[in-house]
């Protein structure tokens, strides 16, 4: 004896249409957030990375190592040229 189908329980068209648009919402949203974190982390790792290029810059100057100082300004550079947005 066949079983009864009963409507509500068919799946059609519309609600796995509707099911795929939930689930791109959902995912649009995440990759959001995600990339709001990622350009937050990126933001803090520049500051510490400059806070740490302060401090090796005046330990060349203290030293008086003119090589160390050019490359540590061609690095400052590149770091300030860089943007760090996602």
């Amino acid at each position: 004896m066949p079983k009864r189908k009963h409507d509500e329980f068919v799946e059609n068209d519309n609600s796995a249409e509707r099911v795929l648009k939930s689930q791109k919402k959902a995912c649009g949203q995440r990759l959001e957030k995600s990339k709001k974190e990622l350009e937050q982390a990126l933001k803090l790792a520049a500051g510490f990375e400059r806070q740490k290029q302060g401090r090796r810059k005046k330990t060349a100057k203290a030293k008086g190592d003119e090589a160390e100082l050019g490359r540590l300004e061609k690095e400052y550079t590149v770091l300030k040229v860089c943007l760090f947005h996602v």
